[in-house]
C-alpha cells in the first residue's frame, strides 16, 4: 500500500502542467479510482480492527486518511488546475505507526 502512495506522490512531483494527453488523463483517473478503493479498504480495516490496551503500536488511520486525501487533491488539481502557476505540494507524513498513549506518534 505504501508503494501505491509513493507512486502517486511521484506522479504529483513529475509536473504541475495540465495533463496533455488523453492517455495521461485516463491513467490519472484510474489512479483516482484506485485511491477510492484504498480508502474503502482503510475504512474497512479500521472498523474491523480491534486493538488491545497491551498493543504498543497501532496503525494511525487518521494520518493515513489525511495523506490519501492530499494525494487525491493533488491528482484532481493536476487534471483541472485552478490557476496557471504551480503550487507547493504538502509533505506527506508517511509514518502510520503510533505508540500506545500518543495521539499522533511523533508529530
Amino acid at each position: 500500500m505504501k508503494r501505491i502512495v509513493l507512486f502517486c506522490v511521484a506522479t504529483l512531483l513529475a509536473g504541475t502542467a495540465l495533463a496533455q494527453s488523453d492517455y495521461e488523463r485516463e491513467q490519472i483517473r484510474l489512479m483516482l479510482l484506485q485511491l477510492q478503493n484504498i480508502e474503502a479498504l482503510g475504512k474497512q480495516m479500521e472498523s474491523n480492527t480491534r486493538t488491545l490496551d497491551s498493543d504498543r503500536y497501532r496503525f494511525d488511520h487518521s494520518r493515513f486518511d489525511k495523506d490519501l486525501k492530499a494525494v487525491r487533491a493533488g491528482l484532481e488539481h493536476y487534471l483541472t488546475p485552478s490557476r496557471a502557476q504551480p503550487r507547493d505540494v504538502a509533505d506527506l507524513n508517511g509514518q502510520y505507526q503510533k505508540e500506545r498513549g500518543t495521539k499522533h506518534g511523533n508529530d
